[in-house]
Formats: C-alpha cells, sequence, structure tokens
C-alpha cells in the first residue's frame, strides 16, 4: 500500500510540473520553450524511462503492475514503450474520477453536428470537395 501512495505522489508531482510549465503555458516563440527554465522543468518530469518501468519502481507486485498500467492503452500506447508521463492518466482518473459520453464519441459528433446545423450550416454528405471558403 505505500509503495502505491508513493507512486501517486511521485505522478502528482509530475502532474503539478507539467501542468503549471507546459499545459497551462503558451510557448509563442522557440525562447519560450528553448531556456533553462523549461528544460529543468522537463527533466524533473523524468520521462525517459517507459511508464511500466516508472511504476515498477513503486509496485512491485506484478499483477497490480499490469493493473495500473493499463491506462496508457486508452491513448493507444503501451505501457512497456510509452513515456512515463502518461502515468498522469491514472493519477487523474483515481484522483479526479472518469467521465464519459453517453453513448461514446459517436454522441459527441452528433452533438457537434447538430449544433453547427442550429448556427445555420449545411453538411453535405457523399460529395466532392472541390473548394473550401471561409469567411471571417
Amino acid at each position: 500500500m505505500l509503495g502505491f501512495l508513493n507512486y501517486l505522489t511521485d505522478i502528482y508531482r509530475k502532474y503539478l510540473n507539467a501542468k503549471d510549465n507546459f499545459i497551462y503555458q503558451s510557448f509563442r516563440s522557440p525562447k519560450d520553450f528553448f531556456n533553462l527554465k523549461t528544460l529543468i522543468n522537463a527533466l524533473k518530469l523524468k520521462t525517459f524511462s517507459s511508464s511500466y518501468h516508472d511504476m515498477k519502481k513503486f509496485i512491485p507486485n506484478e499483477h497490480l503492475q499490469y493493473l495500473l498500467s493499463f491506462q496508457t492503452l486508452y491513448i493507444g500506447i503501451s505501457p512497456f514503450s510509452g513515456p512515463s508521463i502518461y502515468n498522469i492518466i491514472l493519477m487523474i482518473e483515481l484522483l479526479y474520477g472518469v467521465w464519459f459520453i453517453k453513448g461514446g464519441m459517436y454522441q459527441y459528433a452528433k452533438a457537434l453536428e447538430r449544433r453547427f446545423k442550429e448556427l445555420g450550416g449545411t453538411i453535405q454528405y457523399h460529395s466532392e470537395i472541390k473548394q473550401v471558403d471561409v469567411n471571417p
């Protein structure tokens, strides 16, 4: 149990670092990203090990390792080769819960279509596109 709590603590620290220094930052020029502060914060994320390897340091039970490493599969990445930063998914899921769209992603696409039509848009299916006009 202590290993699991230490694991969550480690992931949470990485999450705060990523959120504060990368996710909510705007990088408008190369110097905003390529500087000493950003490099130091990137190294603190320790993304050079795989998701599975990083978790294995905290969780000794192999069955529990497998159970806790499948979240990276959500985004199509193997836990054995994907970077450890994706372990944040597990932490977010455990601390903040899981949200999903009733009926799946198809319902999201249908809702976008419905809203687009409400705003006056038209959709033509099975039509060749010759030009896209964008009016500001």
